[in-house]
């Protein structure tokens, strides 16, 4: 699979490393949305990738600016088809090393679950305008297909368009929203939410210092949260 190069796009390792520190009494808030359903091409490559990521955010959370730091883990499936994507582990990001192994069964895969990123992404934007936090960070792992719910047509096209019903042009101009990083995207899928962020004027708040975003496919995700430089930036 050819790896898909975006212009814009930045390191995760840039977007870990916040640009200004937090004062005071002020909170990081870290929505993590994992696919765990069936819309999740090639789930069995996906456990070490997923590894790194978590390592990546915890190394940013040892970081004194991040000190107030929580992350919500979201989920795209359930094995409950009657229950829906849900926040499936809420805490402090110095928290995650201890409830890893917690966080990991609450989000695993599920093969014949249906990826629903429409409920997933509406769980993100529900934490974010329920929280005080001032900076927020959304990170995505998904291959970044909807299935909906229920999901007994199997038959998906790609390329596929981002639901309209995802508010993540919402999300790229809220001011506290200051990095997007989508992870493992199928490669025409990565460009369709690329483009959606850039119609929001994503490159205009990058190009403001105001705001990061990344997209990343299967392909390129776990050279970027492996990279020599990646790690330096989290020392």
């Amino acid at each position: 699979m050819k790896s898909l190069v975006i212009a814009g796009a930045v390191s995760l390792a840039a977007l870990l490393s916040a640009p200004e520190p937090l004062t005071a009494g002020e909170a990081l808030s870290v929505q993590l949305i994992l696919d765990n359903g069936g819309g999740l091409l090639n789930p069995g490559e996906a456990e070490p990738v997923i590894d790194q990521m978590f390592n990546a955010v915890l190394q940013a959370a040892r970081n004194p600016k991040f000190k107030y730091g929580n992350v919500n883990v979201i989920t795209t499936s359930t094995a409950d088809s009657t229950k829906v994507p849900r926040t499936v582990w809420s805490g402090r990001l110095v928290d995650i090393k201890r409830s890893y192994p917690d966080i990991i069964a609450a989000a695993r895969h599920v093969p014949n679950g249906c990826t629903d990123l429409v409920r997933a992404f509406n769980e993100a934007d529900f934490n974010i305008r329920k929280s005080s936090a001032s900076e927020v960070w959304v990170i995505a792992f998904s291959s970044f297909i909807h299935m909906g719910r229920p999901c007994t047509d199997t038959g998906i096209d790609l390329p596929q368009e981002v639901p309209p019903q995802i508010n993540l042009g919402g999300m790229v101009t809220d001011d506290r929203v200051k990095r997007i990083v989508l992870l493992n995207a199928e490669p025409d899928q990565a460009r369709k939410w690329f483009e959606v962020m850039e119609a929001a004027g994503a490159a205009i708040r990058a190009r403001e210092g105001s705001f990061q975003y990344a997209v990343e496919t299967e392909d390129t995700t776990y050279r970027w949260l492996s990279g020599a430089d990646l790690h330096k930036e989290l020392r």
